[in-house]
């Protein structure tokens, strides 16, 4: 196993772990490194300055991932791409099954 294989491991172990808290990860990586091309460019730039808005934020520990992840989701749902991603296979091809893990964490 490769070393971003490994680090996909663990973003999706905390993924799992912790469901409420990661929507945003979990879009993040469905829409910029699993599945780019089923987005569209100009949604993809208004997610990634949404991203590039709250991230000091969490850095600094002064807004919950949680509430990040909610406000995120209502950016992404407004673009359309939550629906994509409530419904579509989530790391390699593999369904996320609602929280629960997959064969190596979905990878």
């Amino acid at each position: 196993m490769d070393e971003i294989q490994r680090m996909q491991e663990h973003l999706y172990a905390e993924i799992i772990k912790y469901p409420d808290e990661t929507e945003m990860l979990k879009n993040i990586l469905d829409v910029f490194v699993d599945y780019p091309e089923k987005y569209k460019q100009e949604d993809r730039e208004s997610l990634m300055t949404k991203a590039n808005l709250v991230t000091p934020s969490i850095l600094a520990g002064t807004v919950t991932r949680k509430a990040v992840s909610t406000e995120w989701m209502q950016t992404a749902s407004a673009l359309g791409v939550a629906v994509a991603i409530a419904t579509e296979p989530v790391g390699n091809g593999r369904r996320f099954n609602g929280g629960m893990a997959c064969e190596n964490y979905c990878w």
